[in-house]
């Protein structure tokens, strides 16, 4: 899919895939592809703008979502690739969610996050499958 707009909008596409039902927990497995623009007030040091950056989205996510909890953090932006993995822990009013996000570092000095959601209780099952999918991701 493509369409043509104007030369100063910029592409914020997203690219959605879900399993085909829902686990026991009545959630559908998903994964969200996004790109993301950091501030300009980051710091310069990878490791540093890194940790940052997911203290801000860790604080946006405490205030937005109910019964949330960061699980895991990794942090790895050590040579050409930046990556983060973020593991948190939500619930709404239909089921409680985990979330793996994952942040890779572009071309253009931007992140590319993949958000991955089951069911708690689910998500380390279908772990390696979100691996696996991650791993074929590429940006024609």
């Amino acid at each position: 899919m493509s369409m043509t707009c104007p030369p100063d909008w910029q592409d914020k596409s997203m690219l959605i895939l879900s399993a085909p039902g829902p686990g026991a927990s009545g959630v559908t497995a998903n994964m969200v592809v996004t790109q993301a623009t950091p501030s300009a007030d980051l710091p310069t040091d990878p490791q540093a703008r890194l940790n940052t950056m997911l203290d801000r989205q860790v604080a946006q996510m405490a205030e937005q979502l109910a019964g949330f909890q960061e699980i895991e953090r990794r942090v790895d932006a050590k040579g050409d690739h930046a990556l983060a993995e973020l593991r948190v822990d939500w619930h709404n009013a239909q089921a409680r969610l985990t979330q793996k996000l994952t942040f890779v570092g572009d071309a253009q000095g931007g992140f590319i996050v993949a958000t991955a959601t089951t069911g708690q209780g689910e998500f380390d099952a279908a772990e390696p499958l979100f691996r696996d999918m991650l791993k074929s991701f590429r940006i024609d």
